[in-house]
């Protein structure tokens, strides 16, 4: 099968919005990549288009496609990881699904620049909208966690927002 016909079976399963269908179609096309060396071009289209359309991102299932990003890291260049991050910033106030927010803000912070993650996360913290504030909180986590924001000398204003972040979230806790 072809990334065309790939694409035409997501398409196909986004639109019944049936989880195990999306999750077999994705699977699918992660296999056919397996023996790849690179991702290519067209591979990339079907996974901006899976984070930028407003149906595609509200698919149940759809956080799947990060667990493929991950496992297969060290096949995208440094700006295929930055087209990818560009169009999760660029659309990250329609991710519906709470999964999807979480695993694109963690995708964001381990595999983007320190400082620009960061910065990224600032951004979205200031919007002080629901899912921006969701996914500036998780990626901040990251940050720390992973000891990124120590390395990039914003550890404490990284706390600072965190802790921003959760006192805001518990005052208004957000329905997914």
């Amino acid at each position: 099968m072809n990334t065309a016909q790939h694409l035409t079976e997501i398409r196909n399963a986004v639109g019944s919005r049936n989880k195990r269908q999306l999750k077999q179609a994705l699977d699918a096309f992660e296999d056919s990549q397996l023996l790849e060396q690179t991702i290519g071009p067209e591979v990339l289209e079907v996974y901006k288009w899976l984070l930028s359309d407003r149906d595609a991102t509200a698919a149940p299932g759809v956080d799947r496609i990060f667990t493929t990003f991950v496992a297969d890291i060290d096949k995208y260049s440094a700006s295929q990881i930055g087209e990818l991050v560009q169009v999760i910033d660029e659309h990250q106030s329609t991710y519906v699904q709470q999964m999807l927010r979480h695993t694109a803000a963690d995708f964001i912070a381990r595999n983007d620049d320190p400082h620009h993650a960061f910065d990224m996360f600032k951004s979205w913290a200031r919007r002080n909208e629901k899912y921006a504030c969701h996914m500036a909180l998780v990626g901040i986590e990251v940050l720390l966690m992973s000891g990124h924001a120590k390395q990039i000398g914003v550890e404490q204003e990284a706390k600072s927002l965190w802790n921003s972040l959760v006192a805001n979230a518990l005052l208004s806790p957000a329905e997914n």
